[in-house]
């Protein structure tokens, strides 16, 4: 009977969306952090 909240769970949130939205999650927030050191280090007014 406790293992039904988990399947449950695991459909609602299945672990390969879980772990691809991590993934874009963290490589869009290094690609904003790299462009927003370029625009830093090139851009002098």
């Amino acid at each position: 009977m406790k293992r039904e909240p988990a399947n449950t769970r695991e459909e609602r949130f299945p672990r390969g969306l879980v772990i691809r939205l991590t993934v874009y999650l963290l490589v869009g927030h290094l690609l904003a952090a790299f462009l927003y050191l370029l625009f830093e280090a090139g851009g002098g007014k």
